[in-house]
């Protein structure tokens, strides 16, 4: 429940404000029932009391990039806690709009105060200060976490303490001059005064009640330490201008280079509701599998001073006590890390994960039992982009063709997480495994990249929404992750056995090994146990494996690692796909005669399913249609052998059987949770004839059985997108969503479905034309 009244509620800024703090309020904890889901269980109270000290819980001074749970930012390295306050700490040549937003405060339009403690940690031209009324009315509150620099819908207003001693309200909605923030209102300067060092200043904004839907702000700088006021304000706005989040601001202006710290951020009055069930953290999310009885987890922390939080431990329900089974540190990337031989898998199993700094906190999961004599069901995904529009740089959402709609930039248009419209049904779906295929995150979505860093800080921003949007899935749910192109910052990733290059195009990986590795500990340390523990190429460490889980044999594919870059100047008949030693462990997974279905599991489909606007094959060589040689043998060693391949990356759902004279496996590949670039398939030039035979650029023959492709056509976009080659953000115009596989083992047969987005539930029908029943020992087609 929320908490709403007259008392304060005071959201902690800095580490120690959460180890202090968290038992006194109304925590979220997690009550496991019998079936393995959960319930939240809230502490009732008037009021939230947060009391900041400069001491960590071991003691000593803490400085850690984590804020506490009612914060997020986009960047956690542009910000530090430490000493009981936070601080920008943004490259100067980036510093303009840095935003800290809280999640568990809100605006409801009634008498509020908010305050703030600011000083200046270098000066220059600037401004700090509280965001008021951010994120769209009526929309997911998780959505304005990703509040940035650039101003536009759902932007809110910034009341702001600036670099000339005056207090100004600014805009930060206006989608037409996206980093002007337009001075509304300003207030008098009393006494001479400009910002410095040694400063340390009061920012506090009162809410009144001003008639005819509107509200009085009172905008007010004090000098804390002399006690008296510096700068005032005061002005009159319409109310639904401070409805919604809140957030803290830290900008410089042209370029100055100007930074700010915080403190002992307050809100309080009937108009403030605190709700606890928004925090998060320093446990976000976990992933595991559980193969022949072999637990492997990974937990993914915000970002927390490692040498100061302790360690992470796995407790596992046992009637009624909780018995500890394993411990790990805080690792590279934030991550904790657990294998555990013997855990077992013919019940379920209740387990909790806690960080021994912040035990309060814990995070709780099920290990379901593994599948025994029924359908197993997988649940497919990839591509979640976090945003259409970036949130830190200038950008249009006007709509360009007829029945477009405008792309407000913090609106659910152009926010696209937290992708609850495929999470949530897949959390009602409760499948058997879910497997991620790549492209959890976007490198210019939400913010755009910035450098290499050894911490993944960049990285996280980007990875945690989506462990944040799946956490309900992958906490109850065995999950496989694959590491896509966009996941290593690669517009295309053509591997090349795992070099390291300065330009993607040779063939390679653009980052160091050493940041590649850890990105792939974070994402896939979970995976069943390497085939190999081996290192490929400058020392990349591979993945690649094969395991059986529910009566079916799976064999899951690195087909980026090791794949030939178009530039590769060898003949074509030697260039690589899946490497020799994958080519090898695939080729023998598929002959082993066990009876059992087989699934592949990969990150792309192996043949280019896509047209331009002529209805010509586009020669995509990023898909797995080429290199046709290496290509032609994978599908050798599957043809005849009761294999289904499953695959992400191509944005567009297909289901479609590889012609070979022994019968070809099928291909199921799942649409996009939500990204921006689109791909076709209109073979004649006509999207509701689709189906039969087709060969694509490469030469790799095919039967289509089903495609679900955008509503527009690809002339369509051409005409109104002359030049671009299939970016578009119009979610209404997209067929995007996840994919669900039924298989039964007994029959050998496998339903394949493709559903749309439904928020709230997994409800209504798949896409047209499915689901589709096939049989994976199906004889050759006559055609073949």
């Amino acid at each position: 429940m929320s908490e709403r009244g007259a008392a304060a509620a005071s959201l902690p800024l800095g580490r120690r404000a959460v180890v202090r703090g968290l038992t006194a309020v109304g925590l979220t904890t997690f009550v496991p029932l019998v079936d393995g889901s959960s319930r939240p269980v809230y502490a009732r109270g008037a009021a939230a009391t947060f009391a900041p000290s400069a001491a960590g819980a071991v003691g000593g001074p803490v400085t850690q990039h984590w804020l506490g749970p009612d914060w997020w930012t986009n960047r956690p390295g542009d910000w530090v806690a430490r000493g009981g306050r936070i601080e920008n700490v943004a490259p100067a040549a980036d510093r303009r709009g840095r935003i800290a937003s809280n999640l568990s405060a809100e605006l409801t339009g009634g008498p509020a105060v908010l305050r703030v403690r600011t000083g200046t940690a270098r000066t220059g031209a600037g401004f700090s200060g509280i965001v008021l009324g951010t994120g769209v009315r009526g929309e997911d509150t998780r959505a304005r976490a990703v509040l940035g620099s650039a101003s536009g819908v759902g932007g809110g207003l910034m009341a702001t303490y600036e670099s000339d001693g005056r207090v100004r309200l600014r805009d930060h909605t206006d989608e037409r001059a996206q980093f002007a923030y337009e001075v509304l209102a300003t207030g008098n300067r009393r006494v001479r005064h400009r910002r410095s060092r040694a400063e340390d200043v009061e920012l506090l904004v009162r809410i009144r009640r001003a008639g005819g839907g509107r509200r009085r702000l009172v905008v007010t700088a004090r000098d804390v330490r002399r006690d008296r006021v510096l700068s005032v304000l005061r002005t009159v706005v319409p109310r639904r201008r401070v409805l919604g989040g809140v957030a803290l601001v830290s900008s410089d202006r042209s370029r100055s280079g100007a930074r700010h710290w915080f403190e002992d951020f307050r809100a309080q009055g009937p108009g403030v509701d605190v709700d606890a069930r928004r925090r998060l953290g320093p446990l976000v999310s976990t992933l595991f599998t559980c193969v022949g009885g072999r637990l492997r987890m990974t937990a993914q922390l915000m970002p927390v001073d490692p040498s100061r939080s302790g360690v992470v431990t796995l407790e596992r329900k046992v009637g009624d006590t909780w018995q500890k089974v394993a411990t790990s540190p805080v690792l590279p990337a934030f991550i904790a890390r657990f294998d555990v031989p013997g855990w077992g898998s013919s019940a379920d199993s209740i387990f909790r994960l806690r960080l021994s700094s912040y035990p309060a906190r814990p995070l709780y999961g099920v290990v379901p039992a593994e599948p025994v004599g029924r359908d197993v069901v997988i649940g497919s995904m990839s591509c979640a982009k976090a945003t259409h529009r970036p949130v830190d740089g200038p950008s249009s959402g006007a709509p360009t063709r007829p029945g477009e709609q405008f792309l407000g930039l913090y609106s659910r248009r152009n926010v696209w997480f937290p992708f609850d419209d495929v999470a949530d049904p897949l959390v009602l779906l409760r499948p058997d495994l879910v497997v991620a295929h790549g492209d959890q995150y976007y490198e210019s979505s939400p913010t755009r990249y910035q450098r290499e860093d050894g911490q993944l800080f960049d990285i996280l921003g980007r990875y945690l929404l989506w462990c944040w949007a799946f956490r309900d899935v992958t906490r109850r749910t065995p999950t496989v992750v694959l590491v896509d192109d966009h996941d290593v910052y690669q517009p295309n990733l053509w591997g090349a056995g795992g070099v390291r290059v300065e330009d993607h195009a040779d063939g390679g990986y653009i980052r160091s090994t050493s940041w590649v590795n850890r990105l792939q500990t974070m994402q896939c340390g979970h995976n069943p146990v390497p085939y190999r523990r081996r290192t490929v190429g400058d020392g990349l460490r591979t993945y690649y494996t094969t395991f059986t889980y529910g009566g079916v044999d799976f064999a899951l594919l690195e087909d980026r690692k090791f794949k030939a870059s178009p530039r590769d100047p060898r003949p074509e008949v030697e260039l690589p796909q899946l490497g020799a030693d994958q080519e090898q462990m695939l080729a023998r997974w598929a002959a082993d005669d066990s009876g059992r279905p087989k699934v592949v599991l990969s990150q792309t489909s192996f043949v280019a399913l896509n047209t331009d606007a002529f209805s010509e094959p586009v020669p995509d060589q990023d898909a797995n249609g080429w290199p046709k040689p290496a290509r032609d043998r994978v599908i050798d060693s599957l043809a005849g052998r009761r294999v289904l391949m499953v695959a992400g990356d191509q944005h567009s759902g297909a289901v479609l059987r590889h012609q070979h004279p022994a019968g070809g496996p099928y291909q199921f590949a799942a649409p996009a949770v939500a990204t921006t670039f689109q791909r076709w398939f209109e073979p004649r030039g006509d999207q509701d004839d689709v189906t039969g035979p087709w060969t694509d650029a490469f030469g790799n023959r095919v039967r289509v059985l089903a495609v679900v492709q955008p509503v527009i056509t690809r002339r369509e976009y051409a005409q109104a997108f002359p030049g671009l080659a299939g970016a578009y953000g119009q979610q209404r115009f997209q067929r995007r969503g996840y994919g669900v596989v039924r298989i039964d083992p007994t029959s050998q047969r496998a339903e394949l479905a493709i559903w749309p987005p439904a928020r709230g539930a997994r409800s209504g029908s798949p896409y047209p034309g499915f689901p589709i029943t096939v049989s994976l020992e199906e004889p050759a087609e006559p055609d073949a």
